[in-house]
């Protein structure tokens, strides 16, 4: 099947080797094509696209609606030389319908989902695109791979600490760069660990790669760190939103492409299939702005549908190309799964976030569609819908004998039958079988004429083939059997007509709207030492957000913000399992993700937010009890209003210098200038440096840290004072670091956010 190659797959020069954006691809940047028009029903797209096989999960796409989509990638050059492309067909078996073709470098057949892999010419993607059993035909395309404030601000420290949720029962992919398999946090939680290798080339795509690092700049090390770093290298300060997750990561390298993407779900999907790992989310730090609207037959969107039915949620960054309107990630368009718009740690969406379709969208296609719950009623007919049991209207049983043909030419002649199915019918399934066992035997149902528009097909090198697809009712068609090579067979034919259904399933399948806002603003997660990414903060002209952590590093985007989403759906995950014996369904955790998330504040909208600011705490509650939640709940977020007021804060702190001798006294003045409620109002302090006087406090350790907490409420405007001594003694020499300041609702009522940033003082010799 996999012929010794020729050429490196990733130095071809083809047009669809890079995206045509015009603009470099980077990580993280913050900075028509054409439209589809609605109302094309199924039949009519089956017309040109050929017509839906019978099969099973995992197998096959399931009869369905075909989207309203090209048949081909605009990205591929029809009149062009090799091109990488990914074949999405029918079936996993219809993939063997390549080997018709005349591949010097072979083709690759994924294990679980219907998609090949090839080198195809123009003239053959043409010849591909006019298979009934082929979908799409799509572009080898690069994606952009687009934490102690995150736990804060979206309530996970409340969770971890006070509801004992940690992610323990739950396993998570993440498909980025690759991972620092020895980094200190991240070791201990990894038990997969899988680097890409061209499939062409080698007998997998994918081999172990152990504790290596993989990360290529260190952006999927980060991404893998919010999600399940167990913060050991920095005695819990710095662990990601459910430090004892289990994970996995498939290292697609840092020039990811669809096909590395694509590949990682096939391989999930096989594992989890065979019952060697129980995976429960997929997080997707990546994305492409390719224009249109979302296409269920792409190879992308055609895996996440299938993970989504073997129980995992795709989590997926919105994009990074803000602040414009319908700038939106396509992937994250899925009404399936959740899609992370990026905030600051107070709950604004960022500038470089990307947006959704707006209300005023004019660019036709689905518009500005951000209903979830019609949408993914579209989508599950889109790929569930049944003719199996409507009413049987006919049958025919044909017998033949085929062939033979000559070997120069490849193809024996073909023996044709013919049939006028009722004026019914709109559906034909059936099988064809053949003597001798092992002859190499095609079928192909024609409309009209021998050389007939393809509406069905079997290809797949099985004995009996099954084929099915729409008919019109009271028109003659042609079964074409077609051997190949010196073949002489002799075939039966057994055809059933079936009913028309009633209602034809149809779009809109997208939604064009974030799902929830979470932290993507120099987040703090795991970086190992010498990872690129170590000095982003200071790459991005805003060096004091630089750390001094060996194993830690601040970047933004949204690639930041998906890994938090995912870590609180962990979460939610987690809490459900443990208290009800099984994982819910992957839709019942978007549902309440949505359901629970808050418009805070009066720059959110359904287009930049979704629903608004994930809240952890109250989804795992509501997990916990079983409470989950219906479409109906979803609000989506308000232009210009507040629905959901969520505690704001903001502060300074001022003290007497930033230079001190051993033993003197630091006067430390914090200001609540703004805030929405009565607040409870805490610094972080130096291990070693002693409180001594000022308004009522207490000191105490929290998860290793150390705090000077005021007892007293604050409103805004007031400002709190508190006296500490540096330390003295051998060893007093150094720097200390103090803060960040924090701010919670005095009555309980929410978690502590950052209201300042840290500032270091420097203590030298001692007292005189």
């Amino acid at each position: 099947m996999v012929q010794e190659r020729k050429n490196d797959v990733n130095h071809l020069t083809d047009a669809n080797t890079q995206r045509e954006t015009g603009e470099e691809k980077q990580f993280d940047s913050v900075d028509d094509q054409e439209t589809w028009e609605l109302g094309i029903t199924r039949r009519s797209l089956l017309k040109t696209t050929g017509a839906v096989s019978v099969a099973g999960l995992l197998s096959a796409v399931a009869p369905a609606t075909a989207a309203e989509t090209l048949t081909v990638d605009n990205a591929l050059d029809t009149s062009g030389g090799l091109q990488q492309t990914l074949v999405v067909f029918e079936s996993n078996a219809a993939v063997d319908h390549l080997r018709h073709l005349n591949l010097s470098e072979g083709y690759y057949k994924f294990s679980v989902l219907p998609i090949g892999y090839a080198l195809l010419t123009g003239d053959q993607i043409e010849t591909v695109a006019e298979w009934s059993d082929v979908r799409y035909v799509e572009a080898n395309h690069s994606v952009e791979l687009l934490n102690d404030d995150a736990r804060d601000v979206t309530g996970v420290e409340t969770v971890q600490n006070d509801q004992h949720y940690t992610g323990e029962s739950v396993h998570v992919v993440v498909i980025d760069s690759g991972v620092d398999g020895d980094h200190p946090d991240l070791k201990e939680n990894l038990k997969g660990h899988y680097r890409f290798v061209d499939p062409l080339d080698a007998e997998s795509m994918w081999v172990d790669a152990g504790s290596a690092d993989t990360a290529s700049g260190g952006h999927g090390t980060h991404v893998t760190g919010s999600i399940a770093g167990n913060g050991s290298a920095s005695d819990g300060r710095y662990k990601g939103m459910a430090p004892d997750a289990d994970v996995s990561v498939y290292s697609t390298d840092a020039a990811a492409a669809l096909l590395n993407v694509v590949g990682a779900y096939d391989d999930m999907l096989d594992k989890q299939h065979a019952g060697k790992h129980d995976v429960q989310l997929v997080n997707n730090s990546f994305g492409a702005n390719i224009g249109g609207d979302y296409n269920p037959n792409g190879a992308l969107e055609t895996a996440t549908w299938r993970a989504a039915e073997l129980g995992i949620l795709p989590v997926f960054a919105a994009g990074n190309s803000g602040p414009d309107t319908n700038t939106f990630s396509n992937y994250a368009a899925g009404p399936h799964l959740l899609a992370a718009a990026a905030t600051d740690d107070d709950m604004n969406v960022t500038n470089f976030s990307s947006r959704g379709r707006s209300p005023d969208y004019s660019d036709g296609g689905e518009g500005a569609h951000w209903d979830r719950a019609t949408a993914y009623q579209n989508l599950v007919g889109f790929y569930t819908s049944d003719y199996s049991n409507q009413p049987k209207v006919g049958t025919i049983t044909r017998e033949g004998t085929v062939g033979p043909g000559s070997s120069d030419a490849g193809v024996g002649e073909s023996a044709y039958e013919e049939w006028t199915v009722p004026s019914d019918a709109g559906y034909v399934d059936g099988t064809v079988s053949w003597t001798p066992q092992g002859e190499d035997i095609d079928v192909y149902l024609h409309e009209g004429a021998k050389d007939g528009p393809v509406v069905a097909s079997g290809a797949s090198l099985q004995n009996p083939e099954k084929l099915s697809g729409q008919v019109d009712g009271g028109t003659v068609y042609f079964l074409e059997v077609r051997p190949y090579a010196n073949v002489t067979a002799t075939y039966t034919a057994e055809l059933t007509a079936r009913k028309e259904l009633a209602n034809q399933p149809s779009g809109p399948y997208g939604i064009y709207r974030p799902s929830a806002g979470t932290p993507g603003d120099y987040v703090m997660s795991t970086l190992s030492e010498n990872d690129a990414y170590q000095t982003y903060p200071t790459i991005t002209e805003h060096p004091e957000k630089q750390g001094t952590e060996v194993w830690y590093g601040r970047l933004s985007g949204t690639s930041m913000a998906s890994p938090v989403l995912c870590g609180i759906s962990t979460l939610v995950y987690d809490a459900y399992y443990q208290n009800h014996g099984e994982f819910p369904d992957p839709i019942d955790v978007v549902k309440l993700v949505e359901a629970t998330a808050n418009d805070a504040r009066t720059s959110h909208n359904a287009w930049n937010i979704g629903s608004g600011f994930a809240d952890a705490t109250t989804a795992v509650k509501r997990a916990e009890s079983g409470d989950l939640a219906t479409f109906d709940e979803t609000s989506l977020a308000v232009d210009g209003e507040v629905t959901e007021p969520v505690f704001h804060a903001q502060g300074t702190r001022a003290d007497d210098g930033s230079t001190f001798t051993a033993g003197q006294t630091n006067q430390v003045d914090i200001t609540l200038d703004e805030a929405t409620e009565i607040a409870t109002v805490r610094d972080e302090i130096p291990w070693d440096w002693q409180v001594v006087g000022g308004d009522d406090h207490v000191v105490y350790t929290d998860d290793g840290h150390r705090y000077v907490e005021f007892t007293m409420d604050a409103n805004e405007g007031d400002t709190l004072s508190y006296f500490i001594e540096a330390p003295s003694g051998a060893g007093a020499t150094g720097q200390y670091e103090f803060g960040s300041v924090e701010a919670a609702p005095a009555d309980g009522a929410g978690a502590f956010i950052t209201i300042t940033g840290t500032e270091t003082n420097t203590v030298v010799g001692e007292s005189s």
